[in-house]
């Protein structure tokens, strides 16, 4: 299976920050959520190249993503919700 450029974006925003990478890994894996256009549009991101100035970067709001879950602004399921996530605030 081959990634697509949003995974490979993702993954590079969120490379050597090991919870980062371990979300991003999640919803890669679930799937669900980058599928979704609530989703996409409102909490991810293009980041700007902070080293070679050419790999593409997209990075997620999770405060804002977290919040919106926890106000209902973002329907999910109990299993569908990023807020499992290893970054989300205890």
């Amino acid at each position: 299976m081959t990634a697509s450029p949003m995974h490979t974006a993702l993954r590079a925003c969120a490379r050597g920050l090991y919870p980062a990478e371990a979300a991003v890994e999640l919803l890669i894996s679930h799937a669900t959520w980058l599928r979704r256009d609530d989703f996409r549009d409102r909490f991810i991101y293009p980041g700007a190249p902070i080293t070679d100035g050419l790999t593409e970067l997209v990075e997620i709001d999770w405060p804002a993503t977290i919040t919106a879950l926890d106000y209902g602004d973002l329907p999910s399921s109990s299993s569908a919700s990023p807020q499992a996530s290893p970054t989300a605030s205890p």
